[in-house]
């Protein structure tokens, strides 16, 4: 089985085959392994972090695009980190108007009633 898996591997996948020893290509767990070291997201959290960090907007990029891919990258960078629900601001739902006070009680205005 690890003869067939090794025959199929292609570009990258098959420069990771290069680093095996005879041993390990021939054993199918060790090259499972050893391409899963190499791709699994899992274990390239430090890549995309990185990624992450030097990420600027391109030529051309639109501002939505800038923003789904930070969040693709911030995805992989932080695998284990519970997303907040979407539509919160510390935990409150955003769509609940801003109520500022003003000397006559609670406005919906953001506190900018007229005294």
């Amino acid at each position: 089985m690890a003869t067939c898996l090794a025959a199929c591997l292609r570009g990258e996948a098959q420069a990771v085959l290069a680093d095996l020893n005879i041993h390990a290509r021939r054993d199918y767990p060790s090259l499972v392994n050893a391409l899963s070291r190499r791709f699994d997201p899992a274990h390239q959290t430090e890549v995309f972090r990185i990624q992450l960090k030097n990420r600027t907007r391109r030529k051309e990029e639109s501002l939505p695009e800038l923003a789904q891919e930070i969040r693709r990258l911030t995805r992989q960078a932080y695998p284990g980190c519970a997303r907040r629900p979407r539509g919160t601001v510390g935990g409150v739902p955003s769509t609940t108007p801003y109520l500022g006070r003003s000397s006559q009680g609670i406005t919906g205005d953001g506190g900018l009633s007229k005294n």
